[in-house]
């Protein structure tokens, strides 16, 4: 499944609540100069909105000319805080972030962080990880450091499948819409599932890795079957390498 063909439109990235940003600084702390125990504090703070759904506390440090690049995709300032508050009202959805090997490198006014951070997105009792090495350029001015430029390369994620709880497949068949004219039937044939896209004739299958989520073999990303509060599903969720994020919604 490559719903990244549906086209860059349909990419969101939900804003997820209520979870948290937890640092592993270098031990002893004292290996971290003052420049990089700030940068790193402003990397919690940066990631804390990101958890909050806080595009403007988000954007607070950050540079009006900031760039990322997410593995090949640019992505400009504007976007990026339109992303961090994107759909606050679903509230079923969180995330939380977990980040290691915090490194920097200072030249006069200028200053590099590298990290290693996994971004976890939680669905009710489902969660994705998103693994990448990132690279924040900052400047200071005016007694304050700006975020100018932030490049992240996402690892890929090793599959395995386990045991099929097939009881729940049933659940899952149906009709799911992408927007725009674009959609993925999932079927069932016994003790396997399949989905087949808007255009395609080739049934892709489905294998499982823990409760609703599921991948499909020569596919980096991973699909998750949510669910409302009642436990029916109503949303088949793709997450593709970096941070591409696909929601269909369950339509028959």
């Amino acid at each position: 499944m490559n719903p990244r063909t549906v086209g860059a439109a349909l990419c969101l990235l939900p804003a997820l609540l209520g979870a948290q940003t937890t640092l592993h600084l270098p031990q002893p702390p004292h290996q971290l100069s003052a420049t990089g125990r700030a940068l790193a504090d402003l990397l919690k703070q940066r990631l804390d909105a990101a958890v909050a759904a806080n595009g403007a506390a988000y954007s607070r440090f950050i540079d009006s000319a900031f760039v990322a690049v997410e593995d090949t995709t640019v992505v400009s300032l504007k976007v990026f805080a339109a992303e961090i508050t994107a759909d606050t009202s679903n509230r079923s959805r969180s995330r939380s972030f977990d980040v290691d090997n915090i490194r920097v490198y200072e030249h006069g006014d200028l200053a590099i962080l590298t990290y290693d951070v996994t971004e976890t997105v939680h669905y009710g009792d489902q969660a994705v990880p998103f693994i990448s090495r990132s690279s924040s350029t900052y400047y200071s001015r005016g007694g304050h450091w700006y975020l100018v430029f932030l490049k992240e390369t996402s690892f890929p994620i090793e599959h395995a499948a386990v045991a099929a709880d097939t009881s729940r497949y049933d659940s899952y068949v149906g009709k799911y819409d992408w927007g725009g004219g674009y959609n993925v039937v999932v079927s069932r044939e016994g003790s396997r599932l399949f989905a087949v896209q808007t255009g395609d004739t080739a049934h892709d299958e489905m294998f499982p890795e823990s409760g609703d989520r599921f991948f499909e073999r020569n596919d980096a990303g991973s699909i998750l079957f949510a669910r409302d509060a009642a436990g029916k599903v109503t949303e088949l969720i793709y997450h593709g390498p970096g941070r591409i994020t696909v929601i269909a919604r369950k339509v028959s």
